[in-house]
């Protein structure tokens, strides 16, 4: 296990600095062609020695072309042209958007923002690279399942051995597939640029795993996943694997000299991919009897998730695009077409083998070593855990590794980690093949040893590991060779320096509030951790994972914070459904919004929103409450209100969190006075659930308010001004049925819940009518600060407020296409 970590971390890293090296050289259609075709090459090679001949020669067979690659590296990097180091951008002058002067970038400087969209490429990275990691390395595995031969048999074998044949097939689609990427993904090409051609691959991705899965159920299922394994999953392997680094070097603002920077972040995604597949798989495969192609279901769920996130994201950007400016904003410049430093041919030829090296490695263990260790015995949990390690060194490496190959070359990393990748290649295969345990136990220990010397730890880093080398074996053996005491001592340290952190945050902030974050973390984790070490793998059935997880959501289900205000606002919830509503809205509804003073509202610190009418769906205060309009939202900024709802909102499952992430409040008095005195303002739908069941499609359009005097109430003791919302519209979007209305009354009036009864055109149910919606905010009612007024001002300001109400009607109900509209205040 500790061979293979080493071979493969060696393969992870190695595509940080070899495939920065060819953006170095060549334009990024041509660095993504060539190296998409030098990585076929390299498959085919690397499946042609798995299927053809035997394990062991294998292994060395490939360790040797890594080798010859390796050291053509050192040779080419002595080349008249200078060593093959990161290629130096030129100065380009770029006007600043605030002075209007020129500015250069500094040598030393990198890029200080992320181009746009960067993340979304990195999700679909990681979700592509989730497929590959559990279709490659369990598919030679799957198969003999498929087959239902068992482990140990010949037959078990022969199944390997075809599943390794389907794979050495898709390796030459690969690298078909390599000489034509450029016209399938670039800016022009068959699928529209990069981007989309990511979420085409992964969607490909998908059904192929899917299309696995089901191969067991018929003969028929099983040919099809055949076609999509040799000829689909080839293709989307060569997008997923080359297009992002080609669509980095067209964004606006890249820098050069940041480029291995941004390659190792990009390459993180697969460390990230690999761990989480390492760690997850075993689970997941014990939870269903052991069939491994339960792992390429939870692929196939993980990557739908994202494609439909992704998707309801670009609506949400669409109709925003003209916000952001396709310019350079910054100090920093792409590096010119045409202007990257010349190489010479052996240059060229040496960064299209060392591209080839991380595929040679991937491809030969992808197909031999999960075979391998299932016919040794190795138990699932140690095979993930193993399997974890290196990708896990690899996550973090993959960015120190860009950034010091920006600064010292490519070359010396080349080498570096393709010498490792040879001693992991041949030391692999030999394990089994030593009898002594010592001499495994040795070997073992060496190769670790590597791939610990790999990470580079600074000198604080190194103390530390020592400690722990040093005090861990006394503690452990001090408890009776438990090796959670270890666990237990660090937990102890942990706590200490955390209260510590926080005594010391009450004085100062910032640092150590991450701080102590980050070890209250770290000491959960290691209490879980050594919690497991005393259960069984897979300690919980279904029912009890099931009934464990609805008792943790129970604490927070009944934990009261709809009575407290704003305790789980989101502001990023709250921008999301902003951008959905943009999104969404124009395609359902006709709306917009009016504000008719937006200064005067802006000046009120504090005041109370009443929205009218409410209408069957409370519509107008759902998009209140997301501040879905500019205008709206700098007038009433959401961020500062509480929204008073129903109480029965906060017992739905769900709908109870989006409320309390939208800001919402149960509506009750001294939960309102809690918000005001807070300072923050708040927003009511005054005639509430009775309103409601008296919404009705028609000329007239009653309001419940003739008695509804809490609001004002509320606005007198605290002296904050009532602004009137009017919805034109939102009563009109259906009609209601009165079938058993003297029934529905009675529970509203003792349960406060409103059965409704709606339906639109044809009595069709909850199907609208195509009306206009127009909301129009009215200037502030402003009340004198009376802490206990008496029913003669409640009246008189109650009367003030509904003469304002009506005057608001009556100005705009013309302009928004309701003249003949009459108000009804009931």
């Amino acid at each position: 296990m500790m061979a293979f970590g080493v071979t493969d971390l060696s393969h992870d890293v190695l595509v940080t600095p070899t495939r920065a090296q060819m953006n170095d050289i060549f334009e990024p259609d041509a660095a993504e062609s060539r190296s998409a075709t030098s990585s076929g090459l390299a498959k085919v090679l690397a499946l042609f020695c798995a299927f053809l001949l035997p394990r062991t020669f294998a292994f060395i067979s490939v360790a040797g072309v890594v080798a010859c690659a390796t050291l053509l590296q050192l040779v080419a990097s002595c080349s008249k042209t200078g060593v093959m180091a990161v290629a130096r951008p030129m100065t380009v002058a770029v006007p600043s958007m605030n002075t209007g002067q020129d500015e250069s970038p500094t040598d030393g400087g990198s890029i200080s923002r992320y181009p746009r969209g960067f993340w979304q490429m990195w999700a679909l990275q990681f979700v592509g690279w989730l497929s590959v990691c559990t279709w490659s390395f369990y598919f030679s595995s799957v198969w003999a399942q498929i087959l239902q031969a068992k482990p140990g048999t010949p037959d078990f074998d022969a199944a390997v051995q075809q599943g390794t044949q389907w794979l050495l097939y898709g390796s030459i689609v690969f690298l078909a597939a390599g000489s034509f990427l450029t016209q399938l993904s670039a800016p022009t090409g068959l699928l529209g640029g990069e981007m989309m051609s990511m979420c085409a691959a992964v969607t490909v991705m998908a059904a192929t795993l899917a299309a696995v899965c089901l191969a067991h159920l018929s003969l028929q299922a099983r040919y099809v996943s055949i076609v999509l394994v040799v000829l689909a999953m080839p293709i989307s392997y060569q997008i997923l694997a080359n297009t992002p680094f080609a669509w980095i070097e067209r964004q606006d603002g890249f820098d050069a000299k940041s480029r291995g920077k941004f390659t190792g972040i990009f390459n993180s995604s697969l460390a990230a991919a690999q761990a989480t597949t390492a760690v997850l798989s075993g689970p997941l495969t014990a939870a269903f009897g052991g069939q491994l192609w339960s792992a390429y279901a939870a692929v196939v769920v993980v990557d739908i998730a994202l494609l439909v996130f992704l998707t309801l994201g670009y609506l949400c950007r669409r109709l925003e695009r003209r916000k952001f400016s396709s310019s350079v904003t910054g100090a920093h410049c792409m590096l010119p077409n045409g202007k990257r430093r010349p190489a010479t041919e052996l240059q060229k030829i040496a960064a299209q083998l060392a591209v080839a090296i991380p595929e040679l490695g991937w491809s030969v263990c992808e197909a031999l070593f999960i075979p391998l260790l299932i016919e040794l015995e190795v138990p699932a949990a140690l095979l993930s855990i193993g399997w974890a390690i290196s990708p896990l060194f690899g996550l973090f490496l993959q960015g120190y590794v860009g950034r010091q190959s920006d600064i010292h070359g490519r070359t010396p990393f080349i080498v570096f980690f393709g010498a490792m990748s040879v001693v992991g290649l041949t030391v692999s295969p030999l394990m089994p093949l030593l009898s002594s345990k010592a001499a495994a136990g040795m070997l073992a220990m060496v190769t670790f040893g590597v791939a610990d010397l790999s990470r580079a730890l600074r000198w604080k880093e190194q103390m530390l590991e020592v400690a722990t080398a040093v005090l861990s074996g006394p503690l452990t053996a001090a408890c009776g060779g438990q090796l959670w005491s270890a666990y237990a001592a660090v937990v102890v340290v942990d706590v200490a320096i955390l209260a510590f952190l926080t005594l010391a945050w009450c004085k100062k902030s910032g640092f150590r509030t991450m701080a102590g974050t980050w070890g209250s973390l770290r000491s959960l984790g290691l209490s879980a951790a050594a919690l497991a070490a005393q259960l069984p793998w897979w300690p919980l059935s279904r029912r009890r994972l099931t009934l464990s997880l609805l008792a943790g959501y129970l604490l927070s289900f009944l934990n009261g914070d709809e009575r407290r205000p704003g305790s789980r606002r989101s502001l990023f919830l709250l921008a999301a459904v902003q951008r959905f509503w943009n999104a969404v809205l124009p395609f359902f509804f006709n709306v917009d919004c009016k504000v008719e003073d937006i200064e005067e509202l802006r000046a009120c610190d504090q005041c109370v929103v009443a929205v009218h009418p409410h209408g069957v769906l409370s519509f107008g205060h759902y998009l209140l409450i997301s501040g879905f309009h500019p205008d709206l939202e700098k007038a009433l900024p959401a961020r500062r209100r509480c929204a008073l709802s129903a109480g029965v909102i906060f017992k739905l499952p769900v709908v109870r969190e989006i409320a309390l992430g939208m800001g919402c409040v149960d509506a009750h008095r001294d939960i309102a006075e809690r918000c005001l005195c807070g300072g923050l303002s708040l927003s009511v739908v005054p005639g509430g659930e009775r309103e409601q069941l008296l919404a009705q499609r028609g000329q007239v359009e009653k309001l419940v308010l003739k008695h509804r005097q809490g609001f004002v109430r509320l606005a007198l003791q605290h002296g904050v001004p009532v602004v009137p919302v009017y919805v034109f519209g939102e009563a009109q979007l259906y009609k209601q049925s009165q079938l058993l209305f003297g029934l529905r009354s009675w529970v509203q009036r003792k349960l406060g819940i409103a059965l409704v009864m709606p339906y639109g055109p044809w009595g069709l149910p909850f199907l609208k009518f195509p009306d206009p919606i127009r909301m129009v905010v009215g200037k502030p009612v402003h009340m004198p600060r009376t802490l206990h007024p008496t029913s003669a001002d409640l009246e008189q300001n109650h009367a003030r407020y509904v003469q304002a109400l009506c005057d608001l009607f009556e100005r705009n109900k013309a302009a928004s296409g309701y003249g003949s509209h009459v108000l009804e205040i009931v």
